[in-house]
């Protein structure tokens, strides 16, 4: 994804997801049981990638389509 401010991002995404578990050793990642997401900055190009992964298919597609909204 193109983005315009990186830092903003994060931190809009750290507020929301305030209860989750977090690392930021690659971007951001959090966790929760049963879905998690990492999303991390390039550092040469204003983009940011997202990797999602949840327990089933339409769990998947619906907090993608959160965290993207974020």
């Amino acid at each position: 994804m193109k983005v315009k401010d990186q830092e903003a991002i994060f931190a809009a995404l750290e507020d929301e997801y305030h209860d989750a578990r977090k690392d930021h050793l690659d971007g951001l990642t959090i966790e929760y049981n049963g879905w998690w997401f990492n999303l991390r900055a390039s550092n040469t190009e204003p983009v940011m990638r997202l990797n999602l992964e949840a327990n089933d298919p339409s769990a998947e597609e619906a907090k993608k389509k959160e965290v993207l909204k974020i």
